[in-house]
C-alpha cells in the first residue's frame, strides 16, 4: 500500500484520517511507538506516515495536497488560467 503523505505528529495525522475516512477512503496510519509515547513531533521518531490502498492512492493525494488535480482541460488544448507556463 502506498505512503500518500507523511507528517509530523499524531495531532495532524489522526486530522487527515478523518478526512480521507470522511471520503470513504481506508486508512491506516503508520509511526513509531517511541514517538506516540514520548510526544515527539518534530524529529524522525515523530513522524507518521498516512497510508492508502492503491486504488484510493490518486484521490488520497489531491485530498492531502501532494497532487493536483488535473480538472478538465480546454479543449483547443491550451494552458487552463492561471496554470501558465510564462517565465518568471
Amino acid at each position: 500500500m502506498p505512503i500518500v503523505k507523511t507528517v509530523s505528529g499524531q495531532v495532524e495525522a489522526v486530522i487527515i484520517k478523518g478526512r480521507l475516512e470522511s471520503e470513504n477512503i481506508p486508512v491506516q496510519l503508520s509511526y513509531d511507538s517511541a514517538g506516540a509515547i514520548y510526544g515527539f513531533s518534530s524529529t524522525y521518531l515523530g513522524e507518521v506516515k498516512i497510508i492508502v490502498p492503491e486504488a484510493f492512492e490518486s484521490a488520497a493525494r489531491i485530498i492531502c495536497g501532494t497532487e493536483k488535480d488535473a480538472g478538465p482541460h480546454p479543449p483547443d488544448g491550451s494552458d487552463p488560467p492561471g496554470g501558465g507556463s510564462e517565465a518568471a
